[in-house]
Order: structure tokens, then C-alpha cells, then sequence
């Protein structure tokens, strides 16, 4: 068994994204801030894989988009409301691996150390399941 990181992702330009933000930083701003924030967690997934021998993936919201996401292999989130996006995400990670992690783009704050309790969380033989807090 190995575990896989997910992180998913939303493409600018392809889809409306941190809509909440666009009336005080506008649009662009909003953008560059949500790639900013993906590329802090790629970096600490990233390293996570390389100290613990985790898997990243991007799980990209929109077909065909995965060209704009590189440096992991990327899988298509498909149709639906999240939960059923996360679900299907989660059956493909864990039909390679045996185990997965997903996270959002917009969390700049993990660490490694995160990731590394629930690598080990997953990997214990009764483990089925690992939720961390979302702050």
C-alpha cells in the first residue's frame, strides 16, 4: 500500500473561483491568490512525498484542463456536487494505492508534519479513515 495526495484545484480562467473575494481584489487578484495558495500546498505535499513516500496528485475541477496543472499527474474531478467529486477522486487514489489524502488548494498553512500523521494514520492496519480540522 502507498497513499496518495490529492489536492484539488479549480482552473483560472476556466471556471469562477474565490467569487467571495472578487468585490474587494477583483477578479485577477482573486485568481492569483488561489494559484498562490495552490502552489504553497503543492510545495508541502511535494515534500511530504519525497521525506514519506506519498503520491501527489492534482484533482482538476474541469475536463480537459489538466494540461494547465504540472509537476503531478493529474486526474479529472468529473460532474456532481463536491461530495460526489471527492468520492470519485478518493475511489481512483485509492483503486492505485490502497490509501488517500485529499485537500483543498486553499489550505497554504498544512505542513508536512500533517500530512506525515495521516500517512501514518492511514497506513496502521485498522485504519480506514484519517479528517483533519479545515480552520
Amino acid at each position: 500500500m502507498s497513499v496518495a495526495v490529492a489536492i484539488f484545484v479549480k482552473t483560472p480562467g476556466l471556471s469562477a473561483l474565490k467569487t467571495r473575494l472578487w468585490p474587494n481584489l477583483g477578479r485577477e487578484a482573486a485568481e492569483r491568490l488561489h494559484m498562490a495558495c495552490a502552489e504553497a500546498v503543492a510545495s508541502v505535499v511535494a515534500e511530504a512525498g519525497r521525506r514519506h513516500g506519498m503520491t501527489a496528485y492534482w484533482a482538476v475541477a474541469e475536463e480537459n484542463a489538466t494540461a494547465h496543472w504540472p509537476g503531478f499527474p493529474c486526474v479529472e474531478q468529473g460532474a456532481g456536487s463536491l461530495g460526489e467529486r471527492m468520492a470519485r477522486v478518493y475511489r481512483r487514489m485509492y483503486e492505485r494505492h490502497g490509501a488517500a489524502i485529499l485537500i483543498g488548494a486553499d489550505a497554504p498553512q498544512i505542513e508536512v508534519r500533517h500530512l506525515a500523521e495521516a500517512d501514518a494514520w492511514l497506513r496502521a492496519a485498522s485504519a480506514h479513515l484519517a479528517i483533519g480540522p479545515a480552520e
